[in-house]
């Protein structure tokens, strides 16, 4: 039973573990076990459930969980918070789709209870070997296990906002400035599912299927430590459109320390995944599929996940020069609620002479753009006859990130301009011939790639290993050869 009782003093700032291992990993808390799906109602095609979450200390050392109720105390915001997802894989005129199709406010944590559990210690080499009790609330003991039932995870008066969050140092504010102690009705705050979203599905091996995922942001994590604190687990629908139900089922247990998206490529082995870590920030990870369709055409599909990135992302854009036809853009985000403060405007696609792309507001223009900020999926399609080939897309920062972590005793670190305002991330794409050296561009800064390309194509490829050899097969008769110099030339003087 957790006690809701803080007992918080200046020797917590110096909890630590008895071991003296030279290399110190620190508290690396891992969600180890998902459970208890559980619905608490519907408003207006709209139902509200939450999840039962048990976490796991895998570091060697204590993690701190204060929990205050006097918010003159410093200390009040080092515990965790506690995001719940929700995610559907389906198909769509013959191509797979990863969408995020639900989200709750954050659960503030309190009282690590020190307990032991599966998926913690001992079930992993270099795992704790047993949960070590630190014998206090405020921490979660070496290989402890910590759980928030599905009551705790849906208690209206303990959600907090995601905007308040910094999810890269965990920094917050304790009070929460938004909505502190508000309730409301069966969905308020909650996990919330449009029912439409919810199509029943007895066997779990076909489409669409469904996934369940929950984040913990910790104040206390050492950088390296901060990308494994994310599970999933495969849910199964049931019901009608006007009265869904979801559950877990045995045989499909929780996938510890690894994103829902990755579930995609699980279940779907066409689908590939690039991880890019952003310097003194957090993760961004791109899946992607093309999939070839019957009208000549080629449907390009990719979802993009915001794990812990404060800078968040304000543009993707994809290679299209114009002398191919694209078509059937989209773009999908998840609804914030509850009086989150973003604004959930659809992002507009924008077709250049080379480049497709989708854009938000800047940070300048409003603070509280649809960014793709943290512990979210949005999606971005279009069917086009480019054929595929290996390069790149293109995502533009939102704000400016904290050179350095906050610690308990010192406030949030000013935000200061990223350190490029591009990103790229390797995935298939349109190809674009003419561009030997895959920056998105066509210009004179590709004649001398196209000139090793054409005479000494094993060293290109080396050089470019993210570019397809065929970019030079400008004349399209499906070989690179000779022929194409002229109409290599034509298109840079176009």
């Amino acid at each position: 039973m957790k006690n809701r009782f803080c007992r918080v003093s200046a020797a917590l700032l110096a909890v630590a573990s008895p071991l003296t291992a030279l290399a110190v990993i620190g508290p690396d808390v891992t969600v180890s076990t998902i459970d208890n799906f559980t619905k608490y109602g519907t408003v207006s095609g709209i139902s509200g459930f939450a999840m039962t979450t048990v976490s796991c200390n895998i570091g060697d050392r204590n993690a701190i969980w204060i929990d205050c109720t006097n918010p003159d105390d410093r200390n009040c915001n080092q515990h965790p918070v506690i995001g719940q997802n929700f995610y559907k894989l389906h198909v769509v005129n013959g191509a797979t789709r990863f969408e995020m199709i639900g989200m709750a406010w954050l659960k503030h944590g309190f009282c690590g209870a020190d307990a032991s559990g599966p998926n913690c210690a001992g079930s992993q080499p270099g795992f704790p070997a047993s949960c070590q009790n630190d014998g206090t609330c405020d921490s979660l003991g070496i290989g402890c296990t910590d759980t928030y039932g599905a009551g705790l995870n849906a208690a209206q008066d303990d959600l907090g906002p995601r905007s308040e969050i910094n999810p890269w140092s965990g920094y917050y504010p304790y009070p929460y400035v938004r909505a502190w102690n508000a309730t409301g009705n069966a969905i308020y705050k909650r996990l919330q599912i449009q029912n439409t979203d919810l199509v029943a599905n007895a066997n779990l091996a076909t489409y669409p299927m469904y996934f369940a995922e929950s984040q913990y942001v910790v104040t206390d994590e050492q950088p390296n430590v901060r990308h494994n604190n994310v599970s999933y687990r495969q849910a199964q629908v049931s019901g009608t459109v006007s009265n869904p139900g979801v559950a877990f089922v045995s045989g499909r247990g929780t996938v510890p320390r690894q994103p829902a998206l990755n579930a995609w490529a699980t279940h779907d082995p066409g689908v590939q995944i690039t991880t890019v870590d952003l310097p003194n920030d957090g993760r961004l990870m791109l899946g992607y599929k093309v999939t070839q369709l019957a009208n000549g055409r080629w449907h390009y599909e990719y979802a993009l996940y915001n794990m812990n990135s404060h800078q968040a992302v304000r543009s993707f854009g994809v290679p299209a020069p114009d002398w191919y036809v694209y078509e059937n853009q989209g773009f999908k985000d998840i609804p914030y609620h509850s009086g989150e403060v973003f604004d959930g405007t659809d992002w507009p696609h924008t077709k250049t002479q080379m480049a497709l792309t989708w854009n938000t507001q800047t940070n300048s223009q409003n603070i509280n753009a649809n960014a793709l900020r943290w512990g979210t999926i949005y999606n971005f399609r279009f069917d086009s006859d480019a054929p595929p080939g290996p390069g790149n897309v293109s995502l533009q920062l939102f704000q400016g990130i904290n050179q350095t972590l906050p610690t308990p005793t010192t406030p949030n670190p000013p935000a200061v301009a990223p350190p490029a305002a591009a990103v790229l991330m390797a995935a298939v794409v349109p190809q674009f011939k003419g561009d030997m050296n895959c920056d998105g561009l066509l210009n004179n800064l590709d004649i001398d790639p196209f000139v090793m390309a054409i005479t000494f194509p094993s060293q290109y490829q080396q050089t470019f290993p993210n570019c397809n050899l065929m970019n030079g097969d400008v004349n399209n008769d499906g070989v690179f050869t000779n022929f194409d110099i002229d109409p290599f030339v034509a298109l840079l003087i176009e």
